[in-house]
Order: C-alpha cells, then structure tokens, then sequence
C-alpha cells in the first residue's frame, strides 16, 4: 500500500520537475566563417551560406584605336608637255626682241661644197651686186616720184640677190672660220642685212615720203653690211686659191668711202 502511494506521488512530481527546470540553452557552435549549427538543429541539414561572388577582375580600359592615317590628296597628273587641251588654241609664236626678220628669199647652206670656180663666180657676182645697191644710193637724192621708186626697187632686188651668193660661200668650209662666223652674225643674227631690205622696200613703196634716206640706210650699210661682206669675199678668194677675185671687197657709194668700183 505505502509502495502504491509513493509511486503516485511519483508520478505527479516528475511532471512538475520537468515543467519547473530551466530548459538548457543551445550554446552556437561555429564551425566556420561561413556556417553556424546550433545544438538544437542537431540532425537537420547545415545550411550553407551563400557563397561569396569570385571578384572579377577590373577591366582595364580599352586602348584607343589607332586612327588611319588621312589620305594625302592626289597630286595632279602631269601634263605630258606640249599637250594641248581639247579646243585649245595653239599659242603664236612670239617674237623675241631684237630678233632678225626673215629675209624675202630663202637660201640653202646645204649641198656640194663648191669648187674654186663656183667660189670665185659667186664672190665676183656678190661684189657686182653691191656695187648696184650702192649706185642707187649716190644718185636717190636727186630722183623723185616714179623714178625714185623704181630706182629703189632696183637696188632692193640686186640686195636680195646677195644671199644667194653668199648661200654657195656658206656651203664651203671656210664658212667655218672665225672671220666668216663673225661676218654671218653680222649680217643675219644681228638683222643689218635684213634692215636694208626693209629699207628699199619702204623707198619702193613710198617714194620720197619714206624716212630711209640714203644718209639713213648708209649708217647701218657701211659700217655692218659691206664690212661683212669684204670677210666673205675674202674668204672665197683665198680658198679659190687666192688671186682669183680682182678686188675682194664690196663696192661702197661715195659717203661711205673705200672703193667705188
């Protein structure tokens, strides 16, 4: 019986003891930095914490591109020389200053060289020649109207006639020498042939109302023109052996001097 109440007894504090105690406090256990596990989740999964992001690492800036080099401008094609452009005019030759004119009959330095006989009819028909040209101008101060006209037109045709004497000389190699070089020059580079030429012809066309007096053709014939003409004569004489032309010097009018036959 006393066995029998102390078992209920028993049984009616135990509860109560249970129910009273303190309830034991879960101590946190860390397990790691990134896991905690208490002792109360003993038999439940750990749960894991997130893991962290990998840090990536910083991008660098892209590097600029490099710019393409500008484009140098084409340089302009150039002009084959001497092209002219569609339509393009052909520009006039222009004169230079100073220059000769062409003479009225063209003359040939090209051929045979010519033979002592050819050199000596050539430099005596030159010496003729001046001598007609230099007849005019003695007697044009006293001719006037048609007769001075004529007169001039005389003496310009036996003038231009000189050059083709003077063309059978220049075939010859003594054309090559100093004194015929410088006699050519003379006559043609520098243009006093050429002048009196111009001269006759005004005379021819204008008569007494030309301003080519005899006073003003003889300035540049006596001391130019004739000067050089006595080189060429001398110089055909002495390659035709020499004695052969009688008087090799051109025939000068009165007011130049020298000799007037």
């Amino acid at each position: 019986m006393k066995l029998s109440a102390i078992y209920v007894f028993a049984l009616l504090v135990s509860p109560l003891a249970v129910l009273s105690a303190p309830m034991p406090q879960a101590d946190a256990v860390s397990v790691d930095s990134t896991t905690l596990v208490s002792t109360a989740d003993f038999g439940r999964p750990a749960a894991k914490a997130p893991a962290r992001p990998a840090a990536r690492p910083a991008a660098r800036p892209a590097a600029p591109k490099a710019k393409a080099p500008a484009a140098r401008p084409a340089a302009p094609k150039a002009k084959a020389p001497g092209a002219a452009r569609p339509g393009a005019k052909a520009p006039a030759p222009v004169a230079r200053p100073g220059a000769p004119k062409a003479t009225s009959k063209a003359t040939s330095t090209t051929g045979p060289i010519p033979s002592a006989a050819e050199l000596i009819a050539a430099a005596n028909a030159w010496r003729a020649d001046t001598m007609k040209v230099s007849h005019y101008l003695n007697i044009a101060s006293t001719l006037s109207g048609q007769a001075l006209k004529s007169a001039a037109a005389a003496a310009n045709v036996a003038e231009k006639d000189e050059l083709i004497h003077k063309a059978v000389i220049d075939r010859h190699p003594i054309s090559k020498t100093a004194a015929v070089v410088a006699a050519n020059n003379m006559l043609v580079t520098e243009g006093h042939f050429q002048a009196v030429v111009d001269a006759l012809t005004d005379v021819t066309e204008k008569g007494v109302a030309s301003r080519d007096t005899p006073p003003v053709i003889n300035a540049n014939r006596c001391p130019n023109v004739l000067f050089a003409i006595d080189a060429y004569l001398r110089a055909a004489n002495q390659a035709a052996g020499g004695n052969r032309v009688a008087n090799p010097a051109a025939v000068r009018p009165v007011a130049c001097g020298g000799p007037q036959q």
